[in-house]
């Protein structure tokens, strides 16, 4: 199914609000659309998300889990280069038209809110 979308990711450490409309295709626990920077994809499980960016630069691979910090890979592909980044999953909230995950990027200290609005 076809829905409009508002992804928000906030910078809460630097203020930073960056706000993305487009339209998604919203499956049952799969949400994939583009941005006018990347192909994003959300793969809903039961204990966490998978969430997927990636475009001509690079791939960038988050596993959202709550209260865990686990390693993503961010490959640039022009280098053939693969960069770790720890992100420590504050909260995941799934609601029936929003998504809100709270995260923290161990190696820059900086805390985001990442929301995903579903009309």
């Amino acid at each position: 199914m076809r829905k409009k979308i508002i992804t928000t990711i906030n910078d809460l450490k630097e203020k930073n609000k960056t706000t993305s409309e487009t339209t998604a295709i919203v499956n049952k626990n799969k949400i994939s659309y583009i941005t006018k920077n990347a192909k994003e994809q959300l793969k809903i499980n039961q204990n966490n998300i998978i969430f997927k960016r990636e475009n001509e630069e690079f791939i960038h691979i988050i596993n959202f889990t709550e209260g865990k910090t686990i390693p993503t890979n961010y490959h640039l592909k022009e280098n053939d280069l693969d960069i770790e980044i720890n992100i420590n999953t504050k909260s995941i909230k799934i609601e029936e038209d929003r998504i809100i995950i709270n995260y923290k990027v161990i190696e820059s200290d900086n805390d985001y809110e990442f929301i995903i609005e579903m009309r």
